[in-house]
């Protein structure tokens, strides 16, 4: 039987929000650090969220 890997859970400071974001995965680390340094990021969102916009004229909304 194969053994299941541990969770990683835990939060990183984000000078981007001005406060801590959470993350699951070392992926999900490793990605918060490159956006956090990327100028062209405005915004760190940890899962799950609302995303809330329109389109078309039409309001939509999606749990990513």
């Amino acid at each position: 039987m194969a053994r299941r890997a541990e969770a990683l859970l835990g939060s990183n400071w984000s000078a981007t929000e001005g406060r801590h974001v959470i993350y699951e995965s070392r992926l999900e680390l490793a990605r918060l650090l490159f956006a956090d340094f990327d100028r062209s990021v405005h915004r760190i969102c940890a899962q799950p969220f609302l995303l809330v916009t329109r389109s078309h004229g039409r309001m939509m909304k999606i749990i990513p």
